[in-house]
């Protein structure tokens, strides 16, 4: 009798009751971490450059950083090349900047513009300068400086070796265009008003430096040299040939 009553009772035990928490064990072992993918930041739509008319001139804008609500960044405009720095505020979906210009400058001041995140190929803003002069407005497309060889009217200046026939008879005027054509497909932001003037007014142009003599091919330093040759020459000699 005490055999089947310890029988009974071993099997008993070894029932499981579905209801019971589960054991100390059980609770010890690790969780799955929770997954800290988060929505993609909108930083990389913040940085960028922008260009557009700006008065008389085209005007490169660069936001190169943002960071906890302060940016830095700089101005390619009128043959100059300018850092500023400030603050970023969202106000609604609205993103606005103000940076400053270090002010050692006369024509240093302070920038101002917007970005909506729903188009931010698009800045809209204000320059307004710290000592003289009156405030402008600019509305900037969104644009990455890309050099390309075959840009412009006179493509053959930075595709070829250049040959006495390409130059000899075409007036100065013409030939200093050629020449600072090569310099305008990398960007150079012109200090001369004339060919600022010129350059500003191509859609295909865009000033991003302000010094581009390590940029130059070997085929373009050599058509520099010769079209700057026959500038001279060609300023000199040019009427007399009545042409």
């Amino acid at each position: 009798m005490k055999k089947i009553l310890l029988l009974f009772a071993f099997l008993a035990a070894s029932c499981t009751d579905t209801n019971n928490p589960p054991s100390t064990h059980q609770s010890l072992q690790p969780t799955q971490p929770k997954s800290e993918t988060q929505p993609a930041s909108t930083t990389d739509d913040l940085t960028g450059s922008w260009t557009g008319k700006f008065g008389p001139n085209k005007i490169t804008i660069v936001v190169d950083s943002v960071n906890n609500g302060q940016f830095k960044g700089r101005s390619i405009v009128a043959g100059n090349d300018r850092p500023f720095s400030g603050t970023m505020t969202k106000i609604g979906e609205e993103y606005q900047f103000e940076g400053r210009e270090p002010g050692d400058d006369p024509n240093d001041g302070i920038f101002k513009f917007k970005l909506d995140p729903t188009n931010p190929d698009k800045i809209t803003g204000t320059w307004t300068p710290f000592k003289r002069g009156t405030a402008k407005t600019y509305d900037l497309t969104r644009r990455t400086f890309t050099y390309v060889a075959t840009a412009g009217s006179y493509p053959e200046t930075s595709a070829r070796i250049l040959k006495q026939a390409d130059v000899e008879n075409r007036p100065p005027d013409e030939l200093r265009i050629m020449r600072n054509e090569i310099y305008a497909r990398h960007g150079y932001n012109f200090k001369m008003k004339d060919m600022r003037a010129y350059f500003d007014g191509q859609e295909w142009y865009m000033p991003w430096n302000t010094d581009v003599r390590g940029l130059l091919t070997e085929t373009e330093k050599k058509n520099e040299a010769l079209l700057k040759q026959y500038e001279k020459y060609n300023a000199e000699f040019y009427d007399s040939f009545g042409r």
